[in-house]
């Protein structure tokens, strides 16, 4: 039974079996034609059982391997690549499926090539995870077809593995050489100059020329009998909260990818750029309830612990209750931090809802709201019209796209900093405001 669900039927085997029946309706008027019908249909019959032979003599013709990356990350494009291995004498053409998560949506994903007795063979495709979880791979099958084609041998080679897909690790590290790196130039970053002088002293060094006059340490120069200069550094060890809504606020989506998401990568490039500066990196989760707390800190397995975090994160699509948050924030974060709140708002109404949360967070924290921008809206609003109903929505869009400008404004009133971005630039932008925060000692 086993070997008889191995095999299937090739299309050579159906035009050669449709030519016997042509043979068999032409004797119907040349009589004739019938032994060659015959003759035709008997060496078909034989073929095929000679196909079946070198098809099916060797128990595991092939040897299959499918190699993933250790890390699979969010919205990142990863190469699968499978290794193919003909462990018999006799030449195969093979057409490959590969059995993908079904989160990648990979429906017909085949590959053909020919083996030759002993070689091997890669195949590649790359995939995009578009959402965070556990990616169940399925079996390597090919489909073995010898140099007859009459038929096709299914051999399954049992690779069955489940990979986790993490938020984006790619973005964090560009995060993180944009805020090392004084010098980095990368699309979208604004340069941050900076306010004032730092009151943290770092040490005395020589004066160099072009150096600042009023940094002059007169004590050690008298006593050195040469020109010192004190020397600062940013100020450290300031608490960053990543504060994710999970609620029904972040559960549109773009380009396939859920507006939640999109901030659960900002975060995670986010918390790693305030340690790489010293700062300390925490993250808050709330929908409803406050579903996840890690205290900001400086330590080692910081990043790991928020990343552990993200990965479970999930969208309830239910109301978000800023009122819960802020009873969390005034329990867990005793000093000034920075909230950065990572929301959406696309009526008044709902900003109402949970204004006075926000104004009591921003008179203890420094709080920076971050909005999406509806893009189909936008996209709406610029396009040229001609007829009436198309006037009539682009004034319904431009009207939406007015009413988030005032809600903009009337955050900014009350002392509250605002990101409105598109969600592909949020990582960047988010960490422009990051870098202009600490240029101006707000935090």
């Amino acid at each position: 039974m086993r070997l008889l669900q191995s095999i299937y039927l090739a299309d050579r085997f159906f035009y050669a079996g449709a030519a016997v029946i042509v043979l068999y309706v032409l004797s119907f008027y040349w009589s004739p034609v019938i032994y060659l019908g015959h003759l035709t249909g008997g060496v078909l019959l034989v073929l095929c059982g000679m196909d079946i032979y070198f098809l099916f003599r060797t128990p595991s013709p092939l040897q299959g391997q499918r190699i993933l990356p250790e890390i699979v990350t969010l919205n990142d494009e990863i190469t699968v690549l499978i290794k193919t291995e003909n462990k018999t004498d006799t030449p195969f053409g093979i057409e490959l499926l590969d059995e993908p998560p079904y989160q990648t949506q990979l429906r017909d994903l085949h590959i053909n090539f020919d083996l030759k007795p002993g070689e091997k063979a890669e195949s590649t495709y790359t995939i995009k995870p578009k959402v965070r979880g556990a990616y169940d791979w399925g079996d390597i099958n090919y489909f073995i077809s010898s140099r007859l084609g009459l038929i096709t041998r299914k051999f399954t080679v049992p690779k069955q593995v489940i990979t986790k897909v993490f938020p984006s690790i790619i973005q964090m590290r560009k995060a993180e050489l944009i805020a090392v790196n004084q010098n980095a130039v990368i699309p979208g970053l604004k340069r941050m100059r900076k306010i004032g002088e730092s009151m943290e002293f770092e040490q005395i060094r020589n004066y160099v020329r072009g150096d600042d006059y009023r940094r002059i340490n007169w004590k050690a120069t008298s006593r050195m009998h040469e020109l010192r200069m004190n020397t600062y550094r940013d100020e450290r060890s300031q608490s960053i909260y990543s504060v994710i809504d999970t609620g029904r606020n972040t559960a549109g989506t773009f380009n396939e990818m859920s507006l939640m998401d999109y901030a659960v990568n900002s975060a995670l490039a986010i918390s790693n750029a305030a340690l790489k500066k010293e700062d300390q990196a925490g993250l808050i989760t709330f929908n409803h309830t406050v579903d996840t707390v890690i205290d900001a800190s400086s330590r080692r397995i910081q990043i790991p612990a928020i990343l552990n975090a993200l990965y479970a994160v999930n969208n309830t699509g239910t109301e978000s209750s800023f009122d819960m948050l802020y009873t969390t924030v005034k329990r867990r974060a005793k000093q000034r931090s920075l909230l950065m709140i990572y929301t959406n708002f696309e009526h008044s109404g709902s900003l109402k809802n949970q204004l006075n949360a926000l104004r009591s967070l921003a008179r203890r924290h420094v709080v920076v709201v971050v909005l999406f921008e509806n893009v189909p809206v936008k996209e709406l609003a610029s396009k040229p019209v001609e007829t009436v109903k198309q006037i009539y929505t682009r004034t319904i869009a431009e009207d939406q796209l007015l009413e988030k400008s005032l809600m903009v404004n009337e955050l900014r009133n009350y002392g509250i900093q605002t990101v409105v971005t598109t969600p592909e630039n949020l990582t960047i932008n988010t960490l422009n405001k990051y870098l202009e925060l600490k240029a101006k000692r707000l935090i």
